[in-house]
């Protein structure tokens, strides 16, 4: 009986050191899976932009990864062009906050729903509203944004030509009628009104 009992425990301890490398193994698949994985610590929020599912299926298919190659680097292309909204004016490209490692999580899950990056961007937009993007989407109300300094502009520059061609034409008239009625020559009526009519004013340079 003795006997029995020594081998029983004996294989009790065998299973229980068995148990416990394969949970060592998997724990350290999951911390090189993290590293790998922009290099983050390995816990419950971060995890969830690494998205580490190897625990149980190390061989993965050359397809898969070719996939998963392609998905990376469509993500890493938009990350730069997303605003973390924690971090002021920094992308979610190098952002470690929790809302960053959210967002790259939601932009690689879309991309592999098979959205195309214009899709990603609206879907961003929709649900974050448009200051997470830093290149908006040119509609009619941002056309009126960034357009409508160059209208002013153009409105203003405008106006002020118009009033001095009316200007100097007002002029050009009145000199015409002081010399009207008045028997002289073509050439002395052409002296006349060059007299009568004041030079334009130099033009200064934009830079003077």
């Amino acid at each position: 009986m003795r006997r029995r009992r020594g081998g029983g425990g004996k294989a009790t301890a065998m299973r229980q050191r068995r148990r416990e490398k394969k949970l060592q193994w998997e724990a350290k698949l999951q911390v090189s899976a993290a590293t790998l994985c922009e290099g983050i610590a390995v816990d419950r929020l971060k995890l969830l932009d690494c998205e580490v599912g190897f625990v149980g299926s190390p061989m993965v298919s050359s397809e898969e990864l070719k996939k998963a190659q392609i998905v990376e680097a469509r993500a890493k292309s938009i990350f730069p062009n997303v605003r973390c909204t924690e971090c002021g004016s920094q992308s979610i490209e190098d952002s470690q906050a929790d809302v960053a490692i959210l967002l790259r999580k939601l932009i690689r899950d879309e991309i592999r729903e098979g959205k195309t990056d214009k899709e990603v961007y609206k879907s961003l937009a929709e649900r974050f509203g448009e200051d997470v993007l830093y290149a908006p989407r040119f509609d009619l109300q941002t056309a009126a944004i960034w357009l409508s300094p160059v209208i002013v502009a153009g409105v203003a520059i405008g106006g002020w030509a118009y009033r001095r061609r009316r200007q100097n034409t007002n002029v050009h008239v009145m000199a015409l009628n002081l010399v009207r009625g008045v028997p002289l020559t073509p050439t002395e009526k052409e002296t006349m009104l060059e007299l009568l009519t004041p030079p334009p004013s130099p033009r200064r340079k934009w830079w003077s």
